[in-house]
C-alpha cells in the first residue's frame, strides 16, 4: 500500500492514468479516417455484412491510431497532459474527501434516486442500446451518417470502458467505503475494493 508520504509513486501512478486517458482525446487524424471510410461503405449495393466488416476493421484500426497517438504528440499535448494530471493529483489531494464527506452529509431519498439514475446511464446499456439501434437502423436503411452515429457511441463506449478498466488495474485505488483515505494506492490489482478511479 503506498500511504500518504509516498508522493512520487502516485505522481507516477496518476500520470500513467492520465496518459491512458489521453489517448482517447488527443487523436487529429481520426476524423479524417472515419469520414473516408463512411464514404466507401456508403452505397446502395455494398452488402450489409461487408459494411459491417469494414466498420469493424475500422473500429480496430481506430483503436491502434488512439494507442499509438502519444507517439506522435507534440508540445502542446505534453503540456495538456501535465496539466490534467497535475489538476486530478490536486483534486485527489485536497478535494476527494471533502466532496465525499459532503456527500454522505447532505444525503437523502431524492439524492439517492438522482445517484441510482446516473449510475444507469453511465453503465453500459444505455450505451449499447442507443449505439446498436442508431447503428442497425443505419445499417439496413442505408444511412451513412445514422449508422456512423451508432459506430461513434460505440467506440466511445469501448474504448472509455477499456480505458477505464486499464487505469484502475494500473493504479489500484481504495475504494471510499475502504476508509483507507484518498491517497492508498496499491498498484496493479483486480480486488474490487482496490478498483477506483477519482
Amino acid at each position: 500500500c503506498m500511504e500518504g508520504s509516498d508522493l512520487p509513486a502516485r505522481m507516477k501512478s496518476l500520470a500513467t492514468a492520465t496518459l491512458l486517458l489521453l489517448l482517447l482525446t488527443l487523436a487529429p487524424n481520426a476524423r479524417g479516417q472515419e469520414a473516408a471510410h463512411a464514404s466507401a461503405t456508403a452505397s446502395d449495393t455494398v452488402p450489409m455484412t461487408h459494411i459491417f466488416t469494414e466498420d469493424l476493421t475500422s473500429s480496430i484500426r481506430l483503436a491502434g491510431t488512439y494507442l499509438t497517438q502519444p507517439l506522435r504528440w507534440e508540445q502542446g499535448s505534453w503540456i495538456t497532459a501535465g496539466g490534467v494530471a497535475t489538476g486530478t493529483a490536486l483534486s485527489i489531494a485536497f478535494a476527494d474527501q471533502a466532496v465525499r464527506d459532503r456527500a454522505l452529509r447532505d444525503r437523502s431519498a431524492a439524492g439517492d434516486q438522482l445517484a441510482n439514475i446516473g449510475n444507469l446511464m453511465g453503465g453500459g446499456i444505455p450505451s449499447v442500446a442507443v449505439g446498436g439501434a442508431l447503428y442497425l437502423g443505419g445499417l439496413v436503411g442505408r444511412e451513412a451518417l445514422v449508422r456512423m452515429a451508432g459506430l461513434h457511441v460505440a467506440q466511445s463506449f469501448a474504448y472509455a470502458g477499456a480505458a477505464v478498466t486499464a487505469l484502475k488495474f494500473i493504479l489500484g485505488r481504495a475504494r471510499p467505503y475502504t476508509n483507507e483515505g484518498t491517497t492508498a494506492f496499491h498498484g496493479p490489482s483486480m480486488k474490487d475494493a482496490w478498483y477506483s478511479l477519482p
